[in-house]
């Protein structure tokens, strides 16, 4: 008889024996695969989610020609949609200005973002929009200048204690008087709240018009990021690729980003995770 013979079968007459080690070997094989699935399943719907609340490749810098680099950037292959986006790091505070929260303000044009986002399908209305009948009726009831309205994220609303039709206060800019530095003050209407699922987002997140923005930050007719959108987000590199080249080619010095890069931190701890 051959030893692997042999040995194969003292280990199945040792019913009790084999009985635990299949047990074992199957209990252990069946943890790391859950462990896999809930692992990449919770990966797919972190990417999921950022990728509906922001475009696939980012172009950053000052963009004073958008409207064209959009019109050669949505020539290229593979690019579906494009959205200028005017972001600015601010500061809210509620009508009362009882407390003064960070937020990410994004400028957006509703209708070129909703082609490159979800976004739309996040805020409650299921709309998204700056128009409100509540922008009039606080307009009635109050003596200050209405700016707009703003859409805030969830997490960021109740941080505030603000909902839809109350005003906020948003610290544009600091500007040096004879007193010393005094902030430049834009009141907005609460229009909608913005609900990604995602508190990193939801949080620190707040929307306003892109001609608002504009006007405000006296940006005129610049942004300082264009979100793009295309068919394959596994083909983001070569597609930045071919961006950047196109964008030097025209004169454009500016930074070309995929999510992937944006969100490389995020990503590599997820990594780490699933090979521990």
């Amino acid at each position: 008889m051959r030893y692997e013979v042999f040995v194969g079968l003292r280990y199945l007459k040792a019913r009790t024996g084999l009985l635990f080690s299949i047990g074992g070997v199957a209990v252990g094989i069946a943890t790391v695969v859950v462990a896999l699935s809930v692992m990449n399943g919770w990966e797919s719907m972190i990417r999921d989610k950022m990728l509906n609340s922001e475009g696939h490749i980012f172009v950053s810098g000052r963009l004073n020609t958008y409207r064209t680099m959009i019109e050669d950037i949505e020539k290229i292959d593979g690019v579906v949609a494009a959205a200028p986006v005017l972001r600015k790091y601010t500061a809210l505070m509620d009508d009362g200005a009882d407390q003064q929260v960070g937020a990410i303000l994004k400028a957006i044009d509703p209708d070129l973002q909703t082609s490159v986002t979800g976004i739309g399908g996040y805020v409650v209305s299921k709309k998204l929009s700056f128009e409100s009948p509540l922008i009039a009726h606080v307009r009635s009831k109050v003596d200050d200048t209405i700016d707009g309205g703003i859409i805030l994220g969830r997490g960021l609303a109740q941080k505030m204690q603000v909902t839809d039709g109350d005003m906020v206060r948003l610290i544009a800019d600091m500007v040096q008087l004879p007193g010393g530095l005094h902030p430049v003050v834009k009141n907005f209407v609460v229009v909608d709240i913005y609900d990604s699922g995602m508190y990193s987002y939801d949080s620190i997140l707040a929307f306003i018009s892109l001609e608002t923005g504009q006007r405000i930050y006296e940006a005129f007719d610049s942004v300082n990021r264009i979100e793009i959108k295309i068919d394959n987000i596994y083909k983001a590199e070569e597609t930045r690729k071919k961006i950047q080249e196109m964008l030097l080619l025209s004169g454009n010095f500016v930074d070309v980003r995929t999510w992937m890069e944006v969100h490389k931190a995020l990503f590599d701890a997820v990594k780490l995770e699933k090979l521990v």
